[in-house]
């Protein structure tokens, strides 16, 4: 019996170990198994679609060149500040948006900040110029100009007219003129409306067989006479050419011998300047054909000006815009710019310096007539016929009175 109790109680210990042992696998089994299940997984990466992906490109592509266009713009505005020292401070702003690893979107804030605090900047720099901005005033210079020009042309119209020999045409004329002159137009409307008229005057002259534009020619010739020597100087002028044109027919019809002894005269007794011989210091030569006289006699007889330049030996002679330069013993001649030769160059004989005559006194628009039996050389004779355009006995019209009115009232303006 006793031996039948010990075999059963070594079997339940040797189960009990068995049982033991079986649990102890079985743990660590299952602590084995836990571990494996709690290992971290690894996430694969997520493959977007192809057209996601060009759509995300395109996206930041438009951003990053929206983040360009506005560094550009808000650059541009930081330098137009005056003042320096916040100039400096917004440049350094700009930059350090610049330098930032932001992301562009907030890049871009950063900018549209700036952008504000700079404009304000320079609004508050432009205010005071706004302030300092006064209203335009008329000018009263340009005014004046606009009447003397005004003034000018109606004279100049007015004595168109008075050339005319038809009695009714010059009255229908002379009335438009006033009706010109009394409208309450511009001046500059009334000049236009001289024009038209003058126009009308010249397409007048050609119907009569005249040569319209060698009138007009000869017309602007005795107006800018008329405005250089005065009304009364013209007349006196005209007189002194008319009775020179009346020496020479009366010198065509002398016999041959007495025309070679007019020619044998020194060349300052047949050389005459405006109808008239002048007095010279040093006489006028002749060489290799060319007369050439001296230059104050020939500036002074024509209204010109004359320059003497001792270091460059040049010669500068003006007139109406014209500008004639000449250089001792030089053929080079410059005139308004342009390069010429001359046949024979301005020379200098006892002290005085001496010019061509011809080519000096044409290119300051002067007419050159030589007589080859009696060598009477004469300058501008050729203004006789349009100074005969002048009229001598000056009827008083309505247009005269008009005309006189405004000319004290633009000289009571140039007075004030």
């Amino acid at each position: 019996m006793m031996k039948n109790i010990k075999r059963v109680v070594v079997i339940s210990t040797a189960a009990m170990l068995a049982l033991s042992s079986i649990a102890i696998a079985d743990t660590s089994n299952n602590r084995a198994t836990n571990q494996t299940n709690e290992r971290p997984s690894v996430e694969r990466p997520q493959i977007l679609p192809q057209n996601q992906q060009n759509t995300n490109i395109r996206e930041q592509l438009s951003i990053e060149q929206q983040y360009l266009t506005k560094m550009a713009e808000v650059r541009d505005m930081v330098a137009k500040i005056r003042n320096n020292d916040k100039k400096s401070e917004y440049i350094q702003n700009v930059q350090a948006v610049y330098d930032t690893r932001d992301s562009f979107e907030s890049k871009i804030k950063r900018l549209n900040q700036v952008e504000r605090e700079v404009r304000a900047i320079l609004s508050s720099e432009q205010q005071p110029q706004r302030e300092q901005i006064e209203p335009k005033q008329p000018n009263v210079a340009e005014e004046r100009d606009v009447h003397r020009l005004y003034l000018a042309e109606m004279q100049k119209l007015r004595q168109m007219i008075t050339s005319i020999g038809d009695p009714q045409i010059k009255t229908r004329l002379l009335r438009e003129a006033q009706a010109i002159h009394n409208t309450r137009d511009s001046f500059e409307n009334k000049i236009t409306r001289i024009a038209e008229l003058e126009e009308l005057i010249y397409d007048l002259y050609s119907q009569e067989g005249e040569n319209a534009v060698a009138f007009k020619q000869k017309f602007e010739r005795a107006q800018a006479l008329t405005n250089q020597l005065g009304r009364e100087g013209a007349l006196e002028l005209r007189q002194q050419l008319a009775e020179r044109q009346q020496l020479l027919q009366a010198q065509e019809r002398l016999e041959q011998a007495e025309k070679q002894a007019l020619r044998a005269r020194a060349v300052q007794e047949r050389l005459f300047i405006k109808g008239k011989t002048l007095k010279y210091d040093v006489p006028p030569v002749i060489r290799e054909g060319r007369t050439l006289v001296p230059v104050r006699a020939i500036t002074e007889g024509l209204g010109a000006e004359v320059q003497w330049d001792q270091e460059l030996k040049k010669i500068t002679i003006t007139k109406d815009g014209k500008e004639i330069i000449l250089f001792l013993d030089s053929a080079e001649v410059i005139v308004n710019g342009e390069a010429y030769q001359l046949e024979v160059p301005a020379q200098l004989t006892n002290n005085r310096t001496l010019v061509p005559l011809r080519f000096v006194s044409e290119i300051l628009g002067e007419s050159v007539d030589y007589e080859d039996q009696t060598g009477d050389i004469d300058i501008g004779l050729g203004d006789l016929d349009a100074l005969d355009l002048l009229d001598e006995d000056e009827e008083e019209t309505e247009l005269d009175k008009l005309l006189e009115e405004l000319e004290e009232e633009l000289k009571e303006e140039l007075e004030e």
